[in-house]
């Protein structure tokens, strides 16, 4: 798998997993019933994937690390508002909007220019 995609799928994870451990709480009792539960097993998990992805986008990115950290904060705002909408019924404004779009070129601008 190249390095592009290793990293993309990496991060995509690793928001999903984050937001589920955040949110969850507002889906499911057990949740917040035992959040430090829910913490200890998604923090490890998340760690280890953001871990390999940064690695995999410093390779990426020919040993630079601010890349990939925009590509984790982008990917992350589009996640959020994603899984947000979906699972918890709040509507896109156009603020949101805007952040997505904003977020997107960041990703396009770290990868073409």
């Amino acid at each position: 798998m190249n390095a592009f995609l290793s990293t993309f799928m990496l991060f995509f994870v690793a928001q999903i997993l984050t937001w589920i451990q955040s949110n969850g709480q507002f889906m499911w009792n057990s949740f917040s019933k035992y959040p430090f539960t829910v913490a200890f097993i998604f923090g490890g998990i998340t760690s280890y994937l953001f871990a390999l992805a940064h690695k995999y986008s410093y390779q990426l990115f020919d040993g630079v690390v601010w890349p990939g950290r925009m590509f984790s904060f982008s990917s992350g705002i589009v996640i959020f508002t994603i899984m947000t909408w979906l699972f918890l019924g709040e509507a896109i404004s156009v603020k949101t909007f805007l952040s997505i779009f904003l977020a997107g070129l960041i990703i396009v601008i770290q990868f073409y220019l």
